[in-house]
């Protein structure tokens, strides 16, 4: 109905004129609000699958493909994750949990690395899994198990209070 009122509402003009009546016009007058900018940092784009999962853009069969070789692909997004200033650190236990149980080899070998950053994204990523985790087994589950109970001495407090949320998670 407001479009039968305020004639040229509805154009379809990519860039009306100056002084027009487009989205633009309406912007460049200030009845509109600018778009806030992309918060994120602009970074190359990351072709690898690893690249790719810290991205979102990862398919059901690259996701299976990746799980094969899931110890050395946990170890890429996190390496990628904390390149460029860790721009992209805080999307690493996402991406990795995107892999599954077959993630937890890698996860456990990066949870006793000695780069702090590195052991608190195995912690997150153990703390978002925890719920998924019962599909390894018993033996798996006593080795996550103990491992998660060291890291809960962690000297590092985020690492120590994920992992001992993902115990209590992991039953």
């Amino acid at each position: 109905m407001l479009a039968l009122l305020l004639p040229g509402a509805c154009s379809t003009d990519p860039e009306p004129t100056a002084g027009g009546t487009g989205a633009a016009a309406m912007r460049d007058a200030g009845n509109q609000p600018e778009r806030p900018a992309n918060p994120m940092p602009t970074l190359p784009v990351d072709r690898s699958v690893a690249g790719r999962l810290l991205a979102g853009n990862v398919n059901v069969t690259e996701l299976q493909l990746s799980a094969e070789i899931a110890k050395t692909t946990v170890r890429e997004i996190i390496d990628r994750a904390l390149a460029n200033d860790g721009a992209l650190a805080g999307r690493a236990p996402d991406a990795i949990a995107q892999l599954g149980p077959t993630a937890v080899p890698g996860l456990l070998a990066e949870l006793t690395d000695e780069d702090p950053r590195h052991r608190r994204i195995a912690a997150l990523t153990f703390l978002s899994l925890a719920n998924t985790l019962h599909e390894l087994g018993p033996t798996a589950n006593a080795e996550l198990a103990a491992a998660l109970a060291a890291a809960r001495e962690d000297t590092d407090p985020i690492v120590a209070t994920a992992a001992k949320h993902a115990l209590r998670r992991l039953g």
